[in-house]
């Protein structure tokens, strides 16, 4: 017997996707003021002492103390690789290419899963994936270069356009690389658990490029340090950002996720991408132009049908 959609389960996954979509609207204003790093550090702070209060309060310390040496290298690479760094591309790409750009690239995460999973763990491809994955690498581009103007020179292959796209693409490629990792290695912890963990070794790995100071690179390049009074402006919109589209729609996702069936998710999905778009240009003003919708709504389709196969991935946020 197939399974059915229970209850709010689908409500939940669907609400989750649609509060993801409304993050743009506050990480973009903070990078006129933080640095992605300090940005994406602030977050793992807020969300690992919220983690901390609730798993003190639930009594679910002990489930720690049994993890294997394995187990422990690959919640490090998780939360360092996928939810650290990945992150930190990700914010920096909003200073290249339209943040809705970079949302509809992090889709391609399925089609990157399967191939880090048919590399390092063995796992065949679905039946006609790679006709569909061709199809999604071929709108992911026109989304990303109106027209499949890649331009002529050096330069104009590596202006800020190309550079955003790369950063998104490179987190997408951190978040599939996180699934395949998490998929065999992390066991089966509670989801506030498996969550302390992911944020846990995030925070760690972004306190150490805090402390190297990496002032001239493109992950930490920005403003100068800010002052407290710019921390403390800027405290709703970090707050929001960690507990809204960051810990609130993961356990409304991972809630609604046990309820209803994948295929169903998968389509309800879709909510993300659609509704940042929307989103992005009322609240920002930034608005794609009509081939890159065009191609965006191939991208979503080829994704759909790749995930509507059998293949799931982490959500990024």
């Amino acid at each position: 017997m197939k399974s059915q959609p229970t209850g709010l389960g689908p409500w939940a996954v669907a609400l989750a996707a649609a509060l993801w979509a409304t993050d743009a609207v506050f990480r973009v204003p903070a990078l006129g003021k933080l640095s992605p790093l300090a940005i994406v550090w602030a977050e793992h702070a807020i969300a690992f002492t919220v983690l901390s209060l609730i798993l003190t309060a639930r009594g679910r310390w002990r489930q720690f103390s049994g993890l294997t040496l394995g187990t422990w290298a690959g919640a490090a690479l998780v939360g360092a690789g996928g939810s650290a760094l990945a992150t930190v591309l990700f914010t920096a790409s909003f200073r290249f290419v339209s943040p809705s750009v970079s949302i509809l690239l992090q889709k391609l995460q399925p089609v990157l899963v399967i191939l880090l999973a048919r590399t390092f763990l063995g796992e065949r491809p679905v039946r006609h994936f790679w006709g569909w994955a061709i199809l999604a690498l071929a709108a992911s581009l026109a989304v990303s270069f109106p027209g499949f103007r890649f331009g002529t020179s050096w330069n104009e292959l590596t202006d800020f356009g190309s550079s955003g796209v790369l950063l998104a693409i490179s987190a997408a490629s951190l978040w599939a690389l996180s699934t395949v990792v998490g998929k065999r290695v992390i066991p089966a912890l509670s989801s506030d658990a498996a969550t302390f963990l992911r944020f846990g070794f995030g925070l760690l790995a972004l306190s150490f490029g805090l402390l190297l100071h990496l002032g001239g690179s493109t992950f930490a390049a920005g403003p100068e340090w800010p002052s407290a009074q710019d921390w403390q402006s800027l405290a709703p919109a970090l707050l929001y950002m960690a507990l809204v589209p960051g810990l609130l729609s993961i356990v409304l996702y991972y809630s609604g996720l046990r309820r209803t069936p994948a295929a169903v998710a998968t389509l309800l999905e879709l909510t993300f991408p659609v509704s940042a778009i929307a989103v992005n240009a009322l609240f920002l003003g930034e608005r794609l132009q009509t081939s890159q919708l065009l191609a965006a709504t191939v991208l979503l389709a080829a994704v759909s049908k790749i995930s509507l196969s059998g293949i799931r991935s982490e959500p990024s946020h």
